[in-house]
């Protein structure tokens, strides 16, 4: 038996049905239909009693309330079917809604993928809302839930995984299809804590409003093949903490926010994410760790993270960024390890003058009331002109805060060392009290 591919909500709070909404369905359209071609796959459904039993063999019908269920036979026509042979593993049938609970600790169905396995789409259809997920799924036996972690206690009305992907109108479809057998339609949750985490055979998340979620805490996390990601609205999400630490995005899309707080971990180590668009960062207060480890990373735009408190590690071992755009940070008082082993970074804004306008220049560490920036810029590649607008502003900032005690560490790596001006914005820093310094501990290449 392998380990289940079968990621299910995990955490996710139980709801009723709700018979609102929904995909469209051509009154001709059947479930079956998405397999006319010849696919290969499996499609379990609870409402026909006829394919559900009680036993692996077939034998005993299962027809009432509370009936085990030892048997369910694929709908697609390609023998995949689903069984159960431990009496105490069995998930028991409710008829309102024709749908199957699970115990949540042991209770599952085992299904066999054929040589060659899967690639394609997969659809479970619950009591509060329909999932759809591109997956890739290699050959072997399954249990559909995995230990509990993924059980959908909130009631299975049916699932499919078809071999070959499903268009957005197909999955429309089906969506529809499975609201009139008694899947929820629209509803939406305001908890996804690690519903998906592990799902590692998931290449593609589908059709899923998560408009009104809260909380995403680990919800992709580990999804290592997750590459594609269609939720555009997460305007009520505080928090995405984990939310897709490993995943395999190169680009992640512009979604909605608006109420986000904390971004710890969320793209931790994803290792091929190359760039993040202009999301609204305003409302974050932590992000620490938010891209460490993202080694390809080499974009990003967000520019308002003025309520900030944290950013250690923001951007630790991010070794393809050589360069940011100016970020408010403004209420950061916490920049230990930003920037640690970026050993591509050269530039970062400084306070300054527009040769051409006359503007003046926003630095990225100007007006800052922050006193750790332990090894913010250990190992870089800052030029002298870098290194000493940094040096500058975070002097000047130091003397309205009057900050002493601080730490900042730019050595290591290929960083410059200071130049003029450098240096005797470094002295302001690291002078004693007594000598109109601050006593800061400063290094410096």
């Amino acid at each position: 038996m392998l380990d289940s591919p079968f990621g299910l909500l995990s955490g996710v709070e139980s709801l009723s049905s709700d018979s609102s909404g929904g995909g469209s369905v051509d009154p001709d359209f059947e479930l079956q239909d998405l397999f006319s071609g010849g696919q290969d796959g499996v499609l379990l459904k609870f409402d026909v009693l006829s394919d559900v039993f009680q036993d692996v063999a077939g034998t005993i019908p299962t027809v009432a309330d509370s009936d085990p269920i030892g048997l369910i036979r694929d709908s697609s026509g390609n023998g995949n079917d689903a069984t159960q042979a431990t009496a105490s593993k069995k998930p028991y049938f409710v008829e309102t809604s024709a749908h199957a609970i699970f115990d949540e600790v042991d209770d599952n169905l085992t299904i066999t993928i054929p040589a060659g396995g899967w690639t394609g789409t997969m659809m479970w259809a619950t009591l509060i809302d329909v999932f759809a997920y591109g997956v890739t799924i290699p050959e072997g036996t399954y249990d559909l839930i995995t230990d509990g972690q993924y059980t959908p206690a909130i009631g299975l009305v049916g699932m499919l995984i078809r071999d070959g992907v499903m268009t957005a109108e197909e999955r429309s479809q089906a969506r529809g299809a499975f609201v009139e057998l008694g899947a929820a339609a629209a509803h939406t949750p305001t908890n996804f804590v690690n519903a998906w985490r592990n799902f590692d055979v998931m290449t593609a998340f589908h059709d899923v409003d998560l408009s009104q979620s809260q909380s995403l805490t680990g919800a992709w996390r580990l999804c290592d093949n997750l590459e594609t990601f269609e939720v555009t609205d997460l305007s009520a999400t505080t928090s995405l903490q984990q939310a897709f630490s490993g995943a395999n995005f190169v680009n992640f899309p512009l979604v909605t926010l608006g109420s986000l707080q904390n971004i710890r971990w969320a793209w931790f180590v994803c290792r091929e994410l190359v760039s993040i668009p202009a999301l609204d960062f305003s409302t974050i207060t932590v992000a620490n760790q938010a891209f460490q480890g993202c080694y390809d990373l080499t974009t990003f735009e967000p520019s308002d993270m003025s309520s900030v408190n944290t950013v250690n590690s923001m951007f630790r071992g991010c070794t393809s960024l050589t360069s940011l755009n100016y970020i408010d940070f403004g209420g950061c008082t916490d920049f230990e390890n930003i920037f640690n082993g970026c050993t591509s970074l050269t530039t970062l804004p400084i306070s300054g003058t527009d040769p051409i306008t006359g503007d003046p220049i926003l630095g990225m560490f100007q007006n800052t009331a922050a006193s750790n920036f332990t090894n913010a810029f250990t190992n870089c590649a800052l030029d002298e002109a870098t290194v000493d607008g940094i040096l500058a502003d975070i002097a000047l900032s130091t003397i309205i805060t009057g900050l002493t005690g601080g730490t900042l560490n730019m050595s290591g790596g290929t960083n410059a060392p200071p130049g003029f001006i450098g240096e005797i914005f470094r002295d302001v820093l690291t002078d004693p009290i007594s000598e109109g310094g601050y006593e800061w501990t400063v290094t410096t290449n």
